[in-house]
């Protein structure tokens, strides 16, 4: 079976069904896999890259998944629930595993996968906000105990804390003249909702490519609710010190910020001596899933392997 291309439609919350299709699972089920023992799913999403290694292995291989949504952990356990004798999932942020591994007795670990970003469930929920293609409030937070929503960012922030934001983490050229426009309307009344902001960017910016010019600012802030890229060296860290010899680390990420931090993280480590990096170059989809599955056309998997 071609991996890479299984998909599932899943029901999510309330009404909400999605199509869930694991991105490179071939490739991450074939670099996961060493030997018996521990692994972890720090991302687990709705369980797709899961339940291929729990399907594909025999029982001693154990798997802990983490996720920091609730509403994925819960379409998790519904998938899973045949293998919940080998599988314990957490409502837990991927960053404190540092923490979690060693109060759990989880280790050593043979191998971690961090699937960084969101799921389709995410973009196709109207009500967490995360997709200007629906109606809906400006939240995009990843967990509800989140305090910080992008109502807040985008109707309390000055000018320059907008800017900076846009330009920092969504690499946008038009930043100022975002932050500027959202500040004008925002003198009117309050700015409410994921198309209403979608609006505001798109009358001030002419349309450049095949991307919405509203992309880059809601990638910006859901970055920034939800801190992913400062989460990412706490979480591979916290693995990495309880990685069994032998083991591997696998981070598939989907835009460029997330995949310098990773790609430096790596280097670093196998510059420090002790760990080998099984991918020069990063692991890209090939034409079939691609096409199959466009949004998967920006992904890179990175393995790191620790020295025996």
């Amino acid at each position: 079976m071609d991996h890479s291309l299984a998909e599932e439609v899943c029901q999510g919350a309330g009404d909400i069904a999605y199509r869930h299709r694991p991105v490179l699972l071939q490739e991450v089920i074939s670099y996961w896999v060493r030997c018996s023992g521990f692994y972890i799913d720090a991302t687990l999403g709705a369980g797709g890259h899961s339940e291929a290694l729990l399907r594909s292995t025999p029982s001693d291989y154990l798997l802990l998944g983490t996720d920091w949504d609730p509403e994925m952990v819960s379409i998790a356990e519904k998938r899973l629930h045949p293998f919940m004798g080998r599988c314990r999932i957490l409502c837990e942020n991927f960053a404190a595993l540092g923490e979690i591994i060693p109060q759990k007795q989880w280790r050593p670990v043979q191998g971690a996968l961090f699937d960084f970003g969101i799921s389709s469930y995410h973009l196709e929920s109207a009500q967490r906000g995360f997709s200007f293609q629906k109606e809906g409030p400006l939240d995009m937070r990843l967990s509800p105990k989140q305090p910080l929503t992008a109502d807040e960012i985008i109707n309390g922030w000055s000018l320059r804390e907008l800017q900076l934001l846009f330009s920092k983490y969504g690499e946008e050229r038009g930043a100022g003249k975002i932050a500027r426009a959202i500040l004008q309307a925002r003198r009117k009344s309050r700015i409410r909702t994921t198309r209403e902001l979608a609006q505001i960017i798109a009358e001030v910016l002419p349309k450049r490519s095949k991307l919405h010019p509203a992309t880059r600012v809601f990638l910006a802030l859901r970055i920034a609710i939800n801190r992913e890229l400062e989460n990412i060296h706490p979480g591979i860290s916290g693995v990495k010190a309880h990685l069994a010899p032998g083991g591997r680390i696998l981070a598939l990420s989907f835009h460029s910020l997330e995949d310098r931090r990773v790609k430096q993280e790596f280097k670093n480590w196998a510059r420090e001596g002790g760990w080998r990096l099984l991918t020069s170059k990063p692991i890209r989809p090939s034409l079939s899933e691609r096409t199959q599955n466009p949004r998967s056309r920006s992904a890179k998997l990175r393995v790191i392997e620790k020295a025996i």
